[in-house]
């Protein structure tokens, strides 16, 4: 019989049974509970018959309309590279197409059951203590799209787990390309390093690439054979995570190139290094990383005969798309890159 908490976990809600007048289920979430009987959900360990369970969780599957489909199928594409919806967008030659034009032409309130919600009201404790080692946010409501901030751009089709769960595992739907699960800034930083080193420095690029027992998101040749590894990082609360990558570019003995989402992941990424006694050049900082200045003095602590730093190059996601924006490909370059 499943508990309080592994339902609330699974269904974001509380099951509340009653017998009287007759028998019945209702769903209230965490804060509704809270509100109607004082106290938290979880002290008490409710149950559900399995059958009872299954007609809630019937109830709340998601009828995969024809527009709702179309809608996943497009996600999938664009996620994969291609062109999609009425006007042929491409996630990076579109730099982050809005939403509502991917799906101009489909019906929007069908697609609203997809949608994350307009707000998240942990988002102020995450930025105040996600730093901390104690800091364990519950997860967020289940949802099938997520909302994000690439390039100072929102997103509204960040996909969640259950969305690429739906998506790899339909037949009539492509399998998403990249790594089991990462999100969509990942996938686009991927994406924008790999038209970066293409088009900026003329490197043959390879995504994805498994190496030395480890998978790296980029592998990138320049024109006398010399490969560099390429690693996206993107802002998250697991510092094993970060340090786990540090760990695969020491082992892999290559040099480096990191991109990151924002300034401020790069300064907390690199200052937690130094925490754990990791030389890193130049830290800590105290400051909004300064890129150019960063990416000069990585530069030449990668080149230092007397030095072992990997890393000869820095970018976040901003100054990577300027570079290429420099390079001026055309769009059908971007178009036909493969990542």
């Amino acid at each position: 019989m499943p508990s309080i908490s592994s339902l609330i976990e699974k269904y974001g809600a509380v099951p509340i049974v009653t017998t009287f007048p007759e028998q019945n289920v209702e769903w209230l979430s965490p804060d509704e509970f809270e509100r109607q009987y004082g106290y938290p959900p979880g002290r008490i360990e409710e149950t559900l018959s399995d059958r009872e369970l299954a007609a809630v969780a019937e109830e709340k599957r998601l009828s995969l309309t024809e527009d709702r489909l179309a809608a996943f199928e497009r996600l999938a594409r664009l996620w994969n590279g291609e062109c999609v919806g009425p006007d042929g967008l491409h996630l990076l030659a579109d730099r982050v197409p809005s939403w509502r034009n991917i799906t101009a032409d489909l019906d929007e309130d069908e697609l609203d059951a997809l949608r994350p919600p307009s707000t998240n009201v942990e988002e102020e404790y995450i930025d105040a203590f996600g730093d901390r080692e104690w800091f364990d946010p519950a997860p967020p409501s289940p949802t099938w799209l997520k909302s994000t901030h690439i390039a100072r751009k929102r997103a509204d089709y960040d996909i969640s787990e259950r969305a690429r769960t739906l998506i790899n595992e339909r037949e009539d739907l492509p399998d998403l390309r990249g790594d089991p699960h990462e999100g969509l800034t990942h996938r686009v930083g991927v994406g924008i390093e790999a038209a970066r080193a293409t088009f900026d420095e003329h490197r043959r690029v390879e995504t994805y690439v498994p190496i030395g027992g480890h998978v790296v998101d980029l592998l990138e040749h320049d024109r006398n054979g010399s490969e560099r590894v390429g690693e996206m990082l993107t802002k998250h609360h697991n510092n094993r995570l970060y340090r786990s990558t540090w760990h695969k570019l020491v082992e892999l003995e290559r040099p480096a190139v990191l991109l990151f989402d924002a300034r401020a992941t790069a300064k907390r990424v690199f200052n937690h290094w130094q925490t754990r006694g990791i030389e890193v050049p130049g830290a800590p900082f105290r400051s909004a990383l300064n890129v150019s200045w960063t990416r000069d003095t990585f530069h030449e602590a990668a080149n230092d005969p007397q030095r072992t730093w990997p890393i000869e190059d820095v970018l976040t996601i901003t100054t990577a798309w300027d570079e290429v924006k420099a390079a001026s490909p055309t769009r059908r370059e971007m178009v036909s890159l493969n990542w």
